[in-house]
């Protein structure tokens, strides 16, 4: 999991990405109380599970601050 949106927009992030096959949650709240994105992500738990164990890798998902969850094109 991570804040920081711009590994899709990386070429050596992206490249590592693939080459090992990494799942990568991009979540809201760089800015949120620890208590916040605790909260944020115990709510979301399954989802993230769900979708980890379902989606073939690589990936990378985004979570937004309301639930919704976007995929992130990992095309170049």
């Amino acid at each position: 999991m991570s804040h920081d949106r711009k590994f899709h927009l990386d070429p050596a992030a992206m490249s590592a990405i693939k080459q090992h096959s990494i799942g990568c949650f991009y979540l809201w709240g760089a800015e949120a109380t620890a208590w916040d994105k605790l909260t944020f992500v115990v709510h979301h738990a399954e989802k993230f599970v769900s979708l980890a164990r379902a989606t073939p890798k690589p990936f990378i998902y985004h979570f937004a601050k309301s639930g919704r969850i976007s995929r992130i094109s990992l095309s170049a």
